[in-house]
């Protein structure tokens, strides 16, 4: 509206409706002169176009050489969709779309489009394709990059001779975390094409010592991006260990490092990668990557100072590590005896952090030690074991450390069950093994003593149990805040986690107080609560839905005794006729 009343001229005189249309990359501005038109500045880059309306008013089209150059794009690009099969007859029209790599950022991102669908056609242009279209994988726009890394699968798809370059470039761009998702998904579109040609580029940035960010790169790529994908049905998204060559190339070339990179991440992450391969898993191959471990930590194991924090703390964080050797059958004795003979002893001495890794540490290798090893275990662990379980003392309340006490019965029961024959010297309990050097001996004060004890900590611990396994937390309101929630969901786990270590501590203490004794198999009936509650939902799978092994008869739902296998009627192959 031209308001009178105005002292703004441009207002006063002009009225203009403006629109922006948008189509194929095209802007074109439309004005509409009313009193006098105001003039616009005009780039370098813009040409005005001049046409009037059937009314007499006038049309200003703006358009920019931007217009222009994604137009040419078009009609390349049409040109070529028409002749399909035959596009390489036109070669114009494909020198046309490179040119595009060299102008404006539209350009370049139609570019980087067009080249990859059409790049199999011109056998004779594919040098100078490849380079124009590397050039826009270095750009600064994350638009381009991005555009140009997601034709690389295309183009190696329809030449796969192309694949170790182009897995080479991708090695390179892993540092670029604002292309990371599109450049894992082109990399992992190589491997279908040729999973040797493409592993075989990323071994050279593993093996590159000049570019240690890269290497790291590459190394957590290769773990947690290709080695960690689900293995499908497809067997070309199968895993990639299948390919005996893959196999070959990954140890021929990281198992050097495993010796030259520095110890920690890097080291951990090879060691990772390395025991997903079939040859490291068991037997020989994993004995060898376990002495490689022990001498990398560079501990003085004959003479182990379990003084030192800075030695001690070494020994406890690469006992995770050392216990998947013990879970694969490597004999671990060399690295489990210093942190019994050494750091038990000495436990008073720690944190009550490090003194629980020690415990869990010994707990988790006992079901996967010898007789021999678990007879030099025994009475380190009862002796501590005893010193958390103190003698009924009338008119005083003992105190426990719930924690401490699960991992030493733990490995009370594992170690007793492969060495049963030196419990009764020790502790009073009489398991007859029939060994020529048994002692047969009683001790009864022994005995007495223990079940004393125990009998204590299991009245404390099931008044405990009946006390927690009832309560039931709050859930917050649905208008609460977002840390309200974290907070309910993190009480959760610390009540369920509550509730299964008090559990526990009845399972392996209970059997113990019987007049007859009996150890159990914690390495099937007990999920430690350190551990995740997926693990103990494992062991009951295992063990029959119950815990311990499967037994030949269980009871159903309704108490009855049922054999397995026979029917639904009472007596072998009887089903059909009960049901007729």
């Amino acid at each position: 509206h031209t308001h009178t009343h105005t002292k703004n001229p441009f207002v006063k005189s002009t009225k203009y409706i403006y629109f922006l249309l948008k189509q194929q990359h095209q802007y074109q501005l439309f004005f509409f002169s009313c009193v006098y038109p105001h003039k616009k500045k005009m780039t370098s880059s813009e040409k005005e176009t001049v046409t009037y309306t059937e009314g007499g008013e006038k049309l200003i089209t703006t358009k920019t050489d931007d217009a222009d150059q994604l137009a040419k794009l078009y009609e390349a690009y049409e040109e070529l969709e028409r002749l399909a099969g035959k596009a390489g007859e036109n070669k114009d029209a494909f020198k046309t779309i490179l040119n595009g790599t060299k102008q404006t950022q539209s350009a370049k991102t139609l570019a980087a489009g067009f080249i990859p669908k059409y790049f199999k056609y011109f056998d004779d242009l594919q040098t100078e394709a490849l380079d124009s279209f590397l050039d826009l994988v270095e750009e600064e726009s994350t638009q381009i990059r991005t555009a140009a890394v997601r034709g690389i699968s295309q183009i190696c798809r329809d030449k796969p001779q192309y694949v170790t370059q182009m897995a080479n470039v991708l090695g390179q761009l892993l540092p670029d975390a604002e292309i990371e998702t599109v450049v894992t998904e082109s990399f992992l579109s190589l491997l279908e094409t040729d999973a040797k040609a493409a592993i075989e580029a990323l071994c050279q940035h593993i093996s590159n010592d000049e570019d240690k960010e890269l290497r790291s790169k590459a190394i957590s790529f290769l773990l947690n991006k290709i080695l960690g994908r689900r293995r499908r049905a497809d067997t070309k998204t199968s895993s990639i260990l299948d390919n005996p060559e893959v196999e070959e190339l990954i140890i021929n070339n990281l198992t050097p490092l495993l010796k030259k990179v520095d110890w920690g991440e890097e080291f951990a992450n090879i060691l990772h990668i390395l025991r997903k391969i079939p040859k490291y898993q068991k037997g020989e191959g994993a004995a060898e990557l376990y002495e490689i471990l022990v001498e990398r930590t560079g501990l003085d194991l004959e003479n182990f100072d379990a003084t030192n924090t800075e030695t001690l703390q070494t020994l406890v964080d690469v006992f995770p590590t050392v216990l998947q050797f013990a879970r694969a059958g490597v004999d671990h004795t060399n690295m489990l005896l210093p942190m019994v003979n050494s750091a038990l002893p000495n436990y008073k001495t720690y944190e009550p952090e490090v003194t629980y890794r020690v415990l869990q540490s010994i707990a988790d290798s006992a079901p996967h030690v010898n007789a021999d090893t678990a007879k030099q275990i025994l009475p380190q662990v009862y002796t501590v074991l005893l010193e958390h379980l103190p003698e009924p003392v009338e008119g005083q309340e003992p105190e426990y450390n719930f924690s401490f006490l699960e991992a030493l019965l733990y490995a009370f029961h594992a170690c007793g069950s492969r060495a049963p024959g030196a419990l009764n010297p020790l502790c009073g309990i009489k398991v007859f093994t029939g060994q020529p050097d048994e002692d047969t001996n009683d001790y009864p004060e022994k005995r007495e003593n223990f079940a004393q004890r125990l009998k204590l900590f299991l009245e404390k611990t099931t008044a405990y149990y009946n006390r927690y396994k009832t309560q039931r937390i709050e859930e917050p309101a649905p208008t609460a805040s977002e840390e309200e929630k974290q907070n309910f969901i993190e009480e959760k786990k610390q009540a369920a986690m509550r509730n299964r270590l008090l559990r526990n501590l009845q399972e392996m203490t209970r059997p113990l107080t019987y007049s007859t004794p009996k150890l159990v198999n914690v390495k099937f009936n007990i999920n430690v609560s350190w551990r995740p509650p997926s693990q103990e939902r494992r062991n009951k799978r295992k063990s029959g839905g119950q815990g311990g092994r499967p037994n030949k008869f269980q009871r159903s739902n309704d108490g009855q005794r049922r054999g397995r296998g026979r029917g639904r009627g009472r007596g072998r192959g009887r089903g059909r006729r009960g049901q007729q």
